[in-house]
């Protein structure tokens, strides 16, 4: 606060009384800092702005416990959790969710020399409305690669919605291999059995993987 233009006359518990010192000018705003005693937020900022035809005596200002932004997030993470937490990808990362039992098919190996990646070989699995593809990706380029993104595509062309890519860790180094999966929507029962996933990284690398199948979708009364 530029004390040569505003003046505080007043503080008290949870007021502050002010007044200019000069005739206040439209071009040059005056502003006002405050802190909060209980630390949660640094300060805040009042700008104090002349106006030919109105006049405030009296600002009363409120603070909430947090802030509107913060509670959206709040929430937002707590539905990914929610969601994390019965998500097939979930369960097969901890080993819940087996070969056997339920419908799951294997593809073979697949090498993307462009790209510097190597696909090991892995596995579909295919629930009532999701998909879950996971696969061991080895970097055989000298750059790390991060998958951040992927597409899922049916030979007739159809886009199948990509819910979640994820690895084993948040990058994978030169020289290693991890498992990534991809989680998508349960394709249309017109779009076939063979697909073509492409897992793209944070440099613009990508690995394209074809021919990977699904099992034929559950008949209906059937588990």
């Amino acid at each position: 606060m530029d004390e040569s233009r505003i003046r505080i006359v007043d503080v008290g518990r949870k007021s502050l009384l002010v007044e200019p010192v000069t005739e206040p000018r439209a071009d040059q705003p005056s502003e006002v800092s405050v802190t909060f005693a209980d630390g949660e937020q640094e300060r805040a900022a009042f700008r104090i702005v002349p106006h030919p035809s109105e006049v405030d005596m009296w600002i009363e200002v409120m603070r909430q416990t947090e802030q509107p932004s913060a509670v959206c997030q709040a929430r937002i993470d707590e539905l990914r959790a929610r969601c994390g937490a019965q998500s097939p990808t979930t369960f097969r990362r901890s080993g819940l969710l087996p070969n056997r039992g339920i419908l799951a098919r294997t593809f073979e190996r697949y090498a993307d020399t462009a790209g510097g990646l190597v696909s090991e070989g892995g596995a579909s699995f295919r629930g009532g409305d999701w998909v879950l593809l996971d696969m061991e990706i080895r970097n055989v380029s000298g750059q790390p690669w991060a998958p951040r993104v992927a597409t899922f595509k049916g030979k007739d062309g159809t886009l199948v919605t990509v819910r979640l890519v994820t690895a084993e860790t948040e990058e994978i180094a030169p020289g290693e291999s991890r498992r990534v999966w991809v989680e998508t929507d349960d394709p249309h029962a017109g779009a076939g059995v063979f697909f073509t996933l492409e897992v793209s990284g944070a440099d613009g690398r990508f690995l394209r993987v074809g021919n990977v199948e699904l099992a034929p979708r559950m008949r209906e009364g059937k588990q």
